[in-house]
């Protein structure tokens, strides 16, 4: 189960087409470099899961206001983003660390 908001503008108010914004990251698996401070991402997305949609087996680590922006399954070698690290022209240090966090460690990919 789960739940995506069709219009993310209309459920928050804030478009996430084409633009850039924060992006809060949270929980225990990102203590550390990362865990409990912001970034800022791009945004090419209109559809999303907001907080209280998120599937039960999905853990959150990235919030942009109530909208999940990030997520990694609890038993399962999955995750996901709502941005493109890879369309940005300079990745920070912090946006590497945590892909490289997620997807490597993680994920078991080595």
């Amino acid at each position: 189960g789960g739940a995506v908001n069709q219009d993310i503008r209309t459920a928050s108010g804030v478009s996430h087409a084409g633009t850039t914004h924060k992006v809060d990251i949270i929980g225990k698996y990102f203590y550390g470099p990362a865990g409990g401070v912001s970034m800022t991402v791009n945004s090419y997305h209109h559809q999303g899961v907001m907080e209280h949609g998120l599937a039960k087996n999905l853990e959150r680590f990235a919030l942009n206001g109530n909208v999940v922006e990030g997520v990694f399954h609890k038993t399962l070698p999955m995750a996901g983003i709502q941005w493109h690290p890879e369309r940005m022209d300079n990745p920070d240090t912090l946006s590497l660390w945590l892909i490289h966090r997620l997807f490597i460690e993680k994920m078991g990919f080595y």
